[in-house]
């Protein structure tokens, strides 16, 4: 059961700093077959992920147009998702 705490802090940390979705425009997305099934996929999403990774930085901090900057949000102490309630 540890194994995935800190990956599931990790998620939900990232959920309650920017608790609001937000569509990526449609000009960013192609929609591609593979095997006979359709799939929505973000333009250059794989070279992103790879620079993301590579600089340590989020896609907002990349400058991608549509990413979104989040708030602070401080996990000492965090106990349960939503921590609100």
């Amino acid at each position: 059961m540890e194994v995935g705490r800190a990956q599931t802090l990790c998620i939900n940390g990232a959920h309650e700093s920017c608790p609001d979705v937000h569509d990526i425009p449609q000009d960013e997305i192609d929609t591609v077959t593979h095997s006979g099934s359709k799939y929505l996929v973000v333009k250059g999403l794989q070279e992103l992920l790879h620079t993301s990774a590579d600089e340590n930085k989020l896609f907002s901090e990349l400058g991608v147009s549509w990413a979104k900057s989040s708030k602070l949000f401080d996990m000492a102490g965090y106990r349960k998702f939503p921590a609100g309630d």
